[in-house]
């Protein structure tokens, strides 16, 4: 069996979309950030400053980079007119952002990268790191309005001539309905779940009387 390999503390491991292993440095008190590989020749030197990149100190951006952007708009009235709870659940949406993309060049984003981080935050899967499911097209909207934001502050800022939110397209809702049986699927639900069993009454009880879901849960021996 081979052995679990030993990280330094506060560093996780996980497999993106990709297939490509990622290491993320999380630790109270410390701001977050993704790491190259643990043994490469930048490690090291990243893992040290990531260890002195305390939360409530102002981290030393790369100027016109998503990380300051990120900062000037939390010194902005934009942020700051809002109250405390919606502030911390927009901070929450950006820095998951910002951990992802904070050293880029603001100039470098197109609507296209935009689309494909949108696409992300909306795809349903398994992560390896939080041990649940993430990906909702609400996390999607969310992530969008924030970005909205934030990207409006780099105009006046005159990083950009227009924000690549204008022509990003939202994570469209899908609405082809559901799915209609065939007769040969009626059959192999039928074949799987005999008379007698809840399973078989709730697919009889829709077929047979025709009710809507939220009535016929409610049909029973009195009926």
């Amino acid at each position: 069996m081979a052995r679990k390999r030993k990280l330094d503390p506060g560093i996780s491991s996980f497999v993106d979309r990709h297939g490509k292993e990622r290491f993320r440095f999380r630790m109270t008190g410390f701001r977050s950030c993704y790491l190259p590989p643990p043994g490469s020749v930048d490690y090291r030197a990243a893992y040290d400053a990531a260890k002195e990149n305390r939360l409530g100190v102002k981290p030393k951006a790369k100027p016109r980079s998503i990380d300051d952007l990120v900062g000037r708009f939390y010194q902005s009235t934009a942020f700051n007119n809002s109250g405390a709870t919606r502030r911390a659940r927009a901070r929450g949406i950006i820095e998951s952002f910002r951990a992802e993309y904070g050293h880029y060049m603001v100039r470098h984003f197109k609507p296209e990268h935009i689309e494909a981080a949108l696409l992300y935050k909306a795809e349903k899967r398994y992560d390896e790191e939080l041990k649940r499911e993430v990906g909702r097209k609400v996390a999607s909207d969310n992530l969008r309005k924030e970005l909205k934001r934030l990207f409006k502050l780099a105009m006046p800022l005159e990083w950009i001539e227009r924000t690549p939110m204008d022509e990003a397209e939202g994570v469209k809702q899908d609405k082809g309905g559901y799915h209609t049986w065939t007769e040969e699927e009626i059959a192999q639900y039928r074949q799987r779940w005999p008379l007698g069993t809840y399973a078989r009454a709730a697919v009889e009880v829709g077929l047979w009387t025709w009710q809507r879901r939220r009535d016929a849960h409610q049909f029973g021996p009195a009926h």
